[in-house]
């Protein structure tokens, strides 16, 4: 089960609002071709997913070892390597 992150309610609520008013206006107030009604609630459908797959927040499976770093992000660390910080510690 996938939960959504507790900061992305009010962003989510007013985005599937927002998306509600324009489509009801594309519906019955601002005559348009049905298939273009059509599309452009398809369109309002895929952004609404999309706005809610960026707030989700799914379950992890952690494995502490000592072997492992854990990193706060998904995905893969590719490359660790050492830089040169210039703007704020002037250093390695």
């Amino acid at each position: 089960m996938m939960t959504i992150h507790k900061e992305g309610y009010k962003i989510i609520i007013s985005f599937f609002l927002g998306l509600l008013i324009i489509n009801a206006l594309f519906r019955y107030v601002i005559p348009v071709h049905e298939n273009a009604a059509l599309v452009i609630t398809i369109v309002s459908v895929v952004f609404f997913l999309m706005v809610v797959s960026f707030f989700r927040k799914p379950k992890r499976k952690f494995q502490l070892d000592s072997q492992y770093i854990m990193a706060p992000a998904d995905g893969k660390v590719v490359t660790i390597e050492e830089t040169v910080e210039g703007e704020y510690f002037n250093e390695k």
